[in-house]
């Protein structure tokens, strides 16, 4: 092979591993937070709502609806326990939710991105992101399943301690219930009827461990 053809050879290759980078650092920007920009819904709030898909005023709009609807539930739970004259956890609880959650720092996460995560909170509040929709179709997920997330993502909040402990759950399963007699939510069992969210499969609810029968 003479020095030429391999010079050839060799710039191919490098031209091949550039464009090789370049599809792959789009494709990470594409699927990552910082690729979303605020579209304003029905409740005049801007949300930040990511750009690779095109429904992004019907995305607004689902995240404005989450929104209200948790408004509805901190002010049953302020006016259930706020006002009680008891301090217990539930002031402790109402208390962590009204510092903790700010709808400026909620943010659509894709399905796609790299770090494989759906929905989740940082620093308890400082930042919310929500997966919207399905990982297979793009299409939006209903309200019901979103406010079973949301309220999820509440309860890491109002839990003073991290990750998944048994207060966490229990904290879970009770602003379920409150939720339920807003209300904001269904109930759904999903041991019995498990649902598609996000590439992934939610098949329990922690409302019929401390709560059913």
């Amino acid at each position: 092979m003479s020095s030429k053809t391999k010079i050839v050879i060799l710039v191919a290759v490098l031209i091949l591993v550039i464009i090789c980078d370049v599809l792959l650092l789009r494709y990470l920007y594409g699927n990552s937070l910082a690729n979303t920009s605020p579209v304003e819904a029905y409740d005049e709030n801007k949300y930040l709502v990511h750009k690779k898909f095109k429904n992004r005023k019907e995305a607004a709009n689902l995240m404005a609806q989450m929104h209200e609807r948790t408004i509805l539930l901190m002010k049953h739970l302020k006016g259930k326990y706020d006002n009680d004259g008891v301090m217990d956890e539930n002031d402790d609880i109402v208390r962590r939710l009204t510092r903790g959650y700010d709808v400026d720092n909620i943010v659509e996460n894709s399905p796609h991105n790299l770090q494989g995560t759906t929905s989740f909170t940082q620093n308890k509040g400082d930042l919310m992101a929500f997966c919207l929709r399905s990982k297979e179709t793009h299409q939006l997920h209903d309200i019901n399943t979103m406010m079973f997330v949301k309220i999820h993502e509440l309860s890491h909040i109002a839990c003073r301690e991290l990750n998944h402990p048994p207060k966490f759950w229990e904290i879970f399963a009770k602003l379920l219930n409150e939720a339920a007699q807003v209300p904001v939510i269904e109930l759904v069992d999903y041991s019995k009827h498990p649902v598609r969210y996000c590439g992934m499969l939610i098949n329990h609810s922690p409302y019929f461990d401390y709560y059913s029968g």
